[in-house]
């Protein structure tokens, strides 16, 4: 979709039944209200596939949709080592692990496929292979805690 904000939140309005309820605990600024009232649907089916104009273009710029913390490993500039970080980050006899600190330094020592994520008041950990499992976990913490990949600038 091409347009303003705006533009994107009225088109929510009229196709997106999900989301519709919530736009004005939104506009409000009240996310936690919002989000008691949607129910999750992808952008592609809720409203994409039923807007009644829709022009397509091939874009010429790179994309991830990253969807899983696995895969923010794919959108993370990678040391020799095959570590990537945002943030501050050092790693020592440590491979293929993913850091986004955004409170604090992360230090890395002899570790390999860990996930590490960093923000005021909250250090999360787990295994590369598990974090596409972890949706039941994180929706069960407290709002304050709640972070998901898509938030994270990827």
């Amino acid at each position: 979709m091409l347009g303003g904000a705006q533009d994107f939140l009225d088109a929510l309005q009229l196709y997106v039944p999900e989301v519709s309820h919530g736009l004005a605990a939104l506009a409000g600024g009240d996310p936690d209200e919002f989000a008691r009232h949607v129910r999750p649907v992808s952008i592609e089916r809720g409203l994409l596939e039923r807007m009644g104009r829709l022009l397509v273009s091939a874009p010429e710029f790179g994309w991830d949709d990253v969807g899983t913390w696995a895969g923010l490993r794919r959108v993370r500039e990678l040391d020799d080592q095959g570590n990537g970080a945002l943030g501050a980050a050092h790693f020592a006899d440590s491979t293929g692990n993913v850091v986004h600190a955004e409170s604090g330094t992360v230090v890395m020592f002899g570790v390999s496929q860990l996930l590490v994520v960093t923000r005021p008041g909250l250090t999360f950990v787990t295994t590369l292979d598990r974090a596409a499992d972890l949706k039941p976990l994180l929706d069960s913490l407290p709002g304050s805690a709640r972070i998901n990949p898509g938030s994270l600038g990827a």
